[in-house]
């Protein structure tokens, strides 16, 4: 929670290039994922104009992106 608001920050600089016309963000060595992270990625991914892909992402974020509705793909 203290450096939710430095997650955006660090996409920008991460600099990630889409694959296949999607932004991928690889989850699988995450346990936890809260609201505000899973939509920074979709936020993300949408001011580029790709959409978001969440690659293993940790039961939390997937039952999130369920219950909120996100516009986001979820591969196992």
């Amino acid at each position: 929670m203290t450096s939710s608001d430095l997650l955006p920050e660090a996409l920008d600089r991460a600099g990630a290039e889409p694959v296949d016309g999607a932004l991928v963000f690889d989850l699988t060595g995450l346990r936890f994922s809260d609201h505000r992270s899973v939509l920074a990625l979709v936020d993300h991914a949408q001011r580029r104009g790709h959409p978001a892909v969440l690659r293993g992402p940790p039961r939390t974020a997937r039952q999130l992106v369920r219950l909120m509705g996100v516009d986001v793909r979820v591969e196992p």
